[in-house]
């Protein structure tokens, strides 16, 4: 099993908040908070860094480069060079569940987000079951979160509308559930290698081959409650600060990045 270097996962995050043209400040605020979730150690340290390195990028050498082609080859410049452990980076199916996430924040799926969320399944050879898996499970809860806040929100008496809003909630708690299964299973299953241009990781898959070896030793976390869990319950770590802009129990729970 492969994974980013957490350092290269932030810049594609980054790519994605600017494949519209415009990263808005709340889409910046958005950022840190996940750098710093991801990494709490390092992210202040090459924050700064890693934008200026995607900005460079994004800047057309040839008059016919477009926006979007300009970032997809960065975006495949930090998933092919920067490889490391599944212990030490961010795995495949995590990367594109929270890039989902990020797509979905505002409630809408850009066609330019789309476009590049698929882009990097494909290089990553994700099963398309998996992320058509993922994507049906943003969408429903993208929608279930609309509903419930248009029913906590109504005059409706409390009790009237208790067992709907309970309902609901169960069926975001079932979802939870399935996403950290899939995201978790990842890290016990191989996956499909994938194609990278010749020499390019070569020497670096070769030295992480020892420690890719050390998956299979590890001991699975598992969900501890049955009620709408945080973040910090499915994924074994404090939950993603920016998972509190979002404002809502499923949001909450889906916006961590999984660290071991």
């Amino acid at each position: 099993m492969i994974a980013f270097e957490k350092r290269s996962a932030m810049k594609i995050f980054y790519y994605l908040m600017s494949v519209d043209g415009i990263v808005s400040s709340e889409e910046q605020t958005f950022f840190n908070e996940i750098g710093a979730s991801i990494d709490p150690e390092g992210f202040s340290l090459y924050s700064d860094t890693i934008i200026d390195e995607c900005i460079a990028q994004m800047k057309s050498v040839f008059p016919e480069d477009t926006p979007y082609e300009l970032i997809s080859e960065g975006v495949d410049d930090a998933i092919f060079n920067h490889l490391t452990s599944i212990d030490d980076g961010v795995t495949p199916l995590h990367m594109i569940w929270n890039l989902l996430v990020m797509a979905f924040r505002d409630g809408e799926y850009a066609d330019l987000e789309k476009q590049l969320i698929r882009h990097i399944v494909r290089v990553l050879k994700v099963e398309r079951s998996k992320y058509t898996e993922l994507e049906q499970y943003i969408k429903t809860t993208t929608s279930l979160e609309k509903e419930l806040e248009e029913l906590e929100q109504s005059n409706r008496p409390y009790q009237e509308v208790k067992p709907a809003a309970e309902a609901m909630k169960e069926r975001m708690s079932v979802i939870v559930h399935c996403v950290e299964e899939l995201i978790q299973d990842e890290r016990f299953v191989p996956i499909e290698k994938i194609d990278v241009p010749n020499n390019v990781v070569a020497e670096g898959l070769k030295s992480l081959s020892d420690k890719s070896g050390q998956l299979f030793g590890a001991t699975k976390e598992v969900l501890g409650s049955s009620a709408i869990p945080v973040a910090k319950d499915l994924f074994g770590n404090a939950a993603m600060p920016a998972a509190k802009d979002l404002g809502k129990q499923a949001r909450k729970a889906f916006g961590s990045f999984l660290k071991r």
